[in-house]
């Protein structure tokens, strides 16, 4: 019984007070990372267009993060052994709320923004902070209707490691 409340205690401690991201670590596999989220999340095997940096698309599903509702991807090496980037991508209107809520937790962030040139120059919002304490880079990216492209935002957390180059 006291293991049950220890381990309920623990599931119900608050997303800053664990390394990584909300319920996952860097160190889990797809297997675990469905099971870490109660089922909300499914594996799935993503097509060779939805990779990030590299890394494959195991597994997705529902999640919800400071009062914001996303579409929670995972991305893992090839036999999903270790968890590379989670990528949570809210409704439109959320936008701003992301946004505030993430700057309300890490801060003032680095601003990587860019325009693309064209008779109509188009902005893209791309907001970086790095968290050391959770050893999470965090991107925020939010773009206007590009084309056939949907207006939009996404945050994606991966490993600061992995996002800072090698030093020589």
């Amino acid at each position: 019984m006291r293991l049950a409340l220890l381990a309920t205690a623990l599931l119900l401690l608050p997303a800053a007070a664990r390394a990584d991201w909300a319920w996952t670590s860097w160190t889990m596999g797809a297997d675990t990372v469905v099971k870490a989220s109660g089922r909300s999340v499914k594996a799935i095997r993503g097509q060779p267009g939805q990779r990030v940096n590299g890394w494959d698309l195991l597994a997705a599903g529902k999640t919800q993060q400071d009062g914001v509702k996303f579409r929670a991807e995972f991305f893992f090496d090839p036999a999903g052994q270790q968890l590379h980037v989670v990528k949570l991508s809210p409704k439109l209107t959320d936008c701003p709320a992301l946004r505030q809520a993430l700057t309300a937790r890490y801060g003032a962030p680095k601003d990587e923004s860019i325009t693309l040139p064209s008779s109509r120059p188009i902005r893209i919002t791309v907001l970086t902070w790095r968290d050391s304490s959770h050893g999470d880079f965090v991107a925020y990216s939010e773009n206007p209707i590009i084309g056939a492209l949907k207006a939009g935002c996404f945050v994606r957390y991966r490993p600061i490691a992995e996002a800072d180059p090698p030093t020589a």
